[in-house]
């Protein structure tokens, strides 16, 4: 473990602060300008090196060296939302997939990362238009894994989902696709 994090009694209660903030800044791919200063400033605040306009986007990374030899852990975000078509036609940015929790998660994590982190680096991820699928592929041009040794990402899911396979007429998926993938070998 390179960076032993302790989950505090405080970290629930940092998440519900830090979310509605996420939550209100919903902003579609590419557009993450609002949440994108948010996080950056947030993150300049616990002594992170933060790099904004990643692979000319409204991506950043937000690196944590800890001055010893040791192997860089990159860890994952997205953080735009979907637009959304109202009955009159016009549409609605709203954060539906969860992409303001995911980024509040991290930023909840941070601090404890900070005052954990033994030995490598830590590099913290914000990845924009995932909707679009292009976010990512913007970054990784841009070298955002270059020197990185394991990559961490998490997705969450509402308690109120269907298993998968199962339909039901009052839910309404957002996404463009569901894939279940099989991998063998390492």
């Amino acid at each position: 473990v390179y960076a032993k994090v302790v989950f505090i009694m405080d970290i629930q209660a940092h998440i519900n602060e830090v979310w509605p903030k996420l939550h209100a800044l919903a902003e579609p791919a590419f557009k993450e300008v609002k949440t994108a200063a948010f996080l950056a400033d947030f993150l300049r605040k616990l002594g992170y090196d933060v790099t904004e306009n990643v692979g000319n986007t409204t991506a950043l990374t937000a690196v944590l060296d800890s001055g010893k030899p040791g192997p860089t852990v990159a860890v994952r975000t997205d953080m735009d939302c979907l637009l959304f078509k109202n009955e009159d036609g016009s549409l609605e940015p709203i954060h539906a997939c969860g992409h303001d929790a995911h980024a509040a998660i991290l930023l909840a994590a941070a601090p404890e990362i900070r005052k954990n982190l033994k030995k490598g680096k830590i590099r913290l991820a914000f990845q924009p238009a995932e909707e679009s699928l292009q976010g990512a592929l913007a970054m990784i041009k841009d070298g955002v894994l270059d020197g990185v040794d394991i990559v961490v990402g998490s997705h969450i899911r509402p308690v109120q989902d269907l298993p998968f396979g199962k339909y039901c007429a009052s839910v309404n998926h957002v996404a463009c696709a569901t894939v279940e993938v099989r991998i063998d070998g390492k």
